[in-house]
């Protein structure tokens, strides 16, 4: 089972799917009202986005860089460090077999689901259409560190490891959607759009 955000867009209204809960937003023309509704193309450029789908990828990238990086604080959901059931065999076996002992991160050799969550290795998911693009990772595991729900092996101690999100996209990433889709339907410029810090 995949574990995917999609952003897909209709007219100004797109919606959001992060590992399967969805949220909509309005991509507001504000004070370009009328430029909005009488720019040359803009209509056809709501309808057909495929030209901004590279940046809507680096953007994903980048967010999920952030994410990664900041252990998931940048989507306001830190992992938590192991539990009392993971440090009993888990992590000293982590240890032992790789030299890290941190949460989510693997050696470079056996890493799989921290670089197919920034844009890296084939289980990496990236699919993009005239509505959007679905970015993600399609390891079957993935959605159980997300959601919290994985088992452990049986010689671990068989608990269930605690939830760390892995998709999402901090208020700066939501800005940089917004505005990125925005122009590119307003004046057809397909370069993202980075906010002031």
């Amino acid at each position: 089972m995949a574990l995917t955000q999609t952003v897909k867009g209709g007219g100004v209204r797109f919606s959001v799917e992060i590992g399967g809960a969805p949220k909509a937003f309005v991509i507001d023309p504000g004070q370009n009202a009328i430029r909005w509704r009488t720019a040359e193309g803009a209509a056809a450029r709501a309808a057909d986005l495929r030209p901004v789908n590279d940046s809507l990828n680096d953007i994903l990238i980048d967010q999920h860089k952030a994410l990664v990086s900041s252990k998931g604080a940048s989507i306001g959901h830190p992992w938590p460090g192991y539990n009392a059931d993971e440090q009993k065999r888990y992590a000293p076996w982590k240890i032992k077999k790789i030299g890290i002992g941190v949460p989510m991160f693997w050696s470079p050799i056996g890493a799989k689901l921290i670089p197919s969550l920034i844009g890296h290795g084939e289980h990496h998911i990236f699919k993009s259409d005239k509505s959007g693009v679905e970015y993600g990772t399609d390891l079957p595991y993935a959605r159980g560190h997300h959601e919290g729900t994985n088992r452990s092996k049986k010689w671990m101690g068989d608990f269930i490891s605690p939830m760390r999100k892995l998709i999402g996209i901090s208020q700066d990433g939501w800005g940089q959607i917004k505005g990125t889709v925005q122009r590119f339907i307003i004046t057809g410029k397909t370069d993202r759009v980075k906010l002031r810090a």
